[in-house]
Parts: structure tokens; sequence; C-alpha cells
């Protein structure tokens, strides 16, 4: 059986490849709101992540922009009908972390594909992004070419789409 990919194993992984990163340590985030209180400034595009199940047991890993709403019931067609979010213990089988800790780097762990990895076409053109690097205690900021290569190399596409905000009641 192959080990699971943590963040040392994620960081050696970017080492070898030549991906270009900065690590920022941090306390633990669970949330973005952990991350407003923390004032933390990082550079690149704030993230958040969602792991969503949808009817047909089709996980997804949606990311979107940190201040973004996103209206999961305008996303039935997208989705293939209404979604919930996945279960802690399915964040762990199939990704290898935890609530907190979600983002799309995570998805080298998804060895079997059962994951589709969604991403708000906002974030298509950034410079560069912010990702946990399979732990809340850190963020890695990744410049665009490095993060897309980094996904062309274990082989996964990322769908982009126009994702819809919930509005403000």
């Amino acid at each position: 059986m192959i080990e699971p990919i943590n963040q040392t194993s994620l960081l050696q992984f970017f080492q070898e490849h030549q991906i270009d990163y900065q690590l920022h340590e941090h306390p633990p985030l669970v949330t973005c709101k952990d991350s407003e209180l923390l004032n933390l400034n990082i550079p690149g595009a704030d993230t958040k992540h969602l792991f969503v199940i949808n009817k047909t047991g089709q996980y997804f890993l949606i990311m979107t922009t940190h201040e973004k709403r996103l209206d999961l019931a305008k996303m039935k067609e997208l989705l293939g009908g209404r979604v919930e979010f996945g279960s802690s213990e399915k964040l762990k089988e199939l990704l290898n972390i935890y609530r907190g800790a979600v983002s799309l780097l995570a998805i080298i762990n998804d060895r079997a594909n059962q994951v589709r990895i969604i991403a708000d076409e906002e974030l298509a053109n950034v410079d560069s992004l912010q990702q946990h690097p399979l732990d809340n205690c850190a963020t890695v900021v990744l410049k665009r070419e490095d993060f897309l290569r980094y996904f062309s190399l274990i082989e996964r596409q990322i769908e982009w789409q126009k994702l819809p905000e919930r509005q403000s009641q």
C-alpha cells in the first residue's frame, strides 16, 4: 500500500519538481473567520474550499475566493443534483486531511480519482494562490504557473467554472 502524502512529503514533492512556494506557519486555522481574526497578511489570493457529495455518491473538492458565499442550490446542474458536505471520515479516507486543512493540494491523495476538482473561474488568472499544505497550521503560496504544473504532474484536471454567489438577505 502506498503511504498517503502529508505536509512534509508534499513539500518534498514541491522541491523535487522545482515547484516554487512560500511557506507561512501560523496557529491552526479551522475557518475563514479564524484567518480574518489573525490578520496574517499572507500574499496571494486567499481561497476557501468545500468538500461535498451529491446524491449519486460523487465527491467534489471546490475552491472559491475567501469572501464568496457559494449558492450550492444553484450549482445543482454542475454537481449532478443537490449536495451536502462530505463527512470527516470520508475527507480523511479519500484525501488524508481533516476539516480546517482542506485544499486542492490534497487531491494528490485521491489515487482512485473519486473526487472531482472544481475551481471558481474568478481565481483562474490570479498571480498566486494560498493553499493549506495538508495541515491547517501552515499556508503555502504558489504562483499560478506552479499551481497548475502541480496538477499536471499528478495528472489531475481542474474544472474552472463560474460559481454562483448566494445573495445577501
